[in-house]
């Protein structure tokens, strides 16, 4: 909470002068942007208007596809107005490096890199293999001996059954987490939401708390563990893992594998980014990116390098 308390002193005296900048080029891009929209009200009516003033009927059938590749002109150009380059790495570096380092100065940050597909399957989480994987804002260090990194990571599937439908879904979209315990558990476990579909890969261990039940379902990784998985999902563990769960509204999964630790929190959002159509000079905004930001780093922290390893390996 200490460093909530010190984000407005913060936000003051390091990001106001930089967000001062950054707003220059906001408001850049809205003035392109209001230029690109006044270029489509002129461009579409004047068009449609020559075309029934002028053209043999048969001819408006040609008209078609030109129509339809102006409008996906219009708007790949409209998408690079908002995704602007300069603006999105200027606000990256100079607001969330800068806010990343306010709450834990010995975390490196990297806005283009995101957890390895190496990683993002040794989980356990998933069984079947994304086509596409995708993420950024990746930000790793050690806290109090413990490896850390996580990223926003976005992994889209698509099985036999999903090929007559619409394309592609996701199969994780948010934010991923890692975290490297000085000792193998004494199991590998998967905890899912109660709802995961899919093969079930190992043995599904049901316990004895209720509330735990209503969330997740938990899945032994070999049949050789299940005593010592049982062990680990002792009554002090089981309510932290629940007492996590109550503070999000997002699925969660959890696993552990050999000596890592994997935490992997479901947004529908992008996190981290900039919004071009509101003003870069609102403490307010900041103090969102702050809590996204935050969340993550002090659940690392203290979910897996303070607390739970030494709960789990007792």
């Amino acid at each position: 909470m200490n460093k909530l308390h010190n984000l407005k002193s913060f936000y003051d005296k390091e990001l106001v002068p930089e967000l001062h900048n950054i707003e220059k080029s906001r408001k850049s891009i809205l003035v392109k942007m209001g230029l690109l929209v006044a270029a489509l009200g002129v461009f579409f009516p004047s068009a449609a208007y020559f075309i029934v003033t002028h053209a043999e009927p048969i001819y408006i059938l040609y008209f078609i596809p030109v129509f339809a590749l102006a409008a996906v002109g219009f708007y790949m150009m409209f998408e690079s107005l908002i995704k602007n380059t300069s603006y999105y790495e200027e606000f990256k570096l100079h607001v969330i490096n800068k806010l990343i380092h306010f709450i834990n100065p010995t975390l490196h940050y990297d806005k283009k890199h995101f957890i390895s597909q190496r990683e993002y399957f040794n989980s356990g989480f998933f069984q079947k293999t994304p086509i596409f994987m995708d993420g950024d804002d990746h930000v790793s260090g050690t806290v109090d001996n413990v490896k850390i990194e996580f990223s926003e990571l976005k992994a889209k599937f698509k099985s036999k059954d999903d090929r007559a439908k619409f394309g592609a879904k996701y199969q994780f979209r948010g934010i991923f987490f890692v975290a490297e315990s000085p000792k193998p558990f004494p199991a590998d476990v998967v905890i899912e939401p109660n709802k995961a579909k899919g093969d079930v890969v190992g043995q599904v261990l049901k316990l004895n708390n209720e509330q735990f039940n209503s969330y997740f379902q938990v899945r032994v990784l070999s049949d050789k563990q299940l005593v010592e998985a049982q062990q680990m999902f002792n009554e002090e563990f089981v309510s932290k893992i629940v007492a996590f769960k109550n503070q999000l509204h997002n699925d969660v999964y959890i696993s552990f594998v050999y000596n890592k630790m994997y935490v992997a929190i479901a947004h529908d959002k992008d996190l981290f980014e900039p919004n071009v159509m509101t003003t870069s000079l609102n403490f307010d905004s900041i103090r969102v990116h702050f809590n996204d930001l935050y969340f993550p780093i002090s659940v690392i922290e203290h979910f897996a390098a303070h607390k739970e390893f030494e709960v789990i390996n007792q």
